[in-house]
Formats: C-alpha cells, sequence, structure tokens
C-alpha cells in the first residue's frame, strides 16, 4: 500500500477567528443586522405653553445676565427650591440695557407671574440689569418701565436678586 501525501502529517490544518463582517447579497430590500451600541437616540425638548397645560401651581420667571460667571449653579439651587413652580427661564444680554430688556420680556408675557428671580451682578446699594445700573440716584429716572413691571406680576409676588 502506498501513502498518499496529501494525508501526510506535514499538511495541518489552521483555523482562524476574523473579525465581524456585514455581507450584503445585493438584493435591493435586503435588511442586515449591525452590532448593537450602547448609543441613546437624543429626545427633542417638549414645549408646551403655559395655558395650554392648564397649570395651576405658582408660575415663576428667571432672568440671568448673560455676563454673570457660573450662574448655572445659582439657577440650580432655584429650581431645587422650587420642584412645584412652573419656571420660565430667559437669558438677558449684558451688554444692552438690562430694563428695557426685562420690561419688554414681561409686556410680552402671558398671564402673570408669582415671582420674578434675577441672577445679575450687584454691590451695595446698585444692581446692574445688562449694562444699566440700577441705584438709588436714578431710580427716578426708570420709575415708570419699574413700574410698568406690576402688570405681569401677582398682587403677591416677589422679586428676588441674586448675584
Amino acid at each position: 500500500m502506498s501513502k498518499n501525501p496529501l494525508n501526510s502529517s506535514a499538511f495541518t490544518s489552521v483555523f482562524e477567528n476574523l473579525e465581524e463582517r456585514v455581507l450584503f447579497d445585493g438584493v435591493p430590500d435586503a435588511t442586515f443586522v449591525l452590532p448593537q451600541t450602547d448609543s441613546v437616540e437624543p429626545v427633542p425638548a417638549q414645549v408646551q405653553n403655559l395655558q395650554e397645560a392648564d397649570y395651576e401651581g405658582l408660575r415663576e420667571l428667571v432672568l440671568i445676565d448673560s455676563g454673570v460667571e457660573d450662574s448655572e449653579q445659582l439657577l440650580a439651587e432655584i429650581l431645587e427650591s422650587k420642584p412645584d413652580s412652573a419656571l420660565e427661564i430667559r437669558v438677558i444680554d449684558s451688554g444692552s440695557d438690562g430694563i428695557e430688556q426685562i420690561s419688554a420680556i414681561l409686556a410680552e408675557a402671558e398671564g402673570e407671574y408669582d415671582a420674578i428671580h434675577i441672577i445679575s451682578h450687584g454691590e451695595e446699594g446698585e444692581v446692574r440689569l445688562g449694562n444699566t445700573a440700577l441705584t438709588a440716584e436714578n431710580l427716578n429716572r426708570y420709575a415708570d418701565q419699574l413700574a410698568g413691571w406690576s402688570d405681569a406680576l401677582t398682587g403677591e409676588a416677589d422679586l428676588l436678586f441674586y448675584g
């Protein structure tokens, strides 16, 4: 009997794993499976008009001067302390007249606010709203605009300053 040279021990089979591959078969309606990832699809924010929500709780406005550093910490504290309130958050341009900006925001408001929280800069006897410094000396100049704010406030509303 003669030996078959193909069955010799000199020829050993080697099997190796290859990387994952996706096989396309060329069929137009073909489906294929890709490896699963842990990524989550972003969900767009849902915005609902306050009147549409028929919300019965407190309605409060938070105004943040864009020039205030670390305003996120103050905002987080306000959010934590007001879990049952509907908070509307607006940013005031630090390079423009803040009193005019606030007056415009309040003029556009639908309904009344129970509180306004203002996160801005200030010093003793002065609060800065945008690029306007409000002091006892110039308060009379802005009296009409400030009095107009009351139209957007409830009778028991609070005006709170942080900074």
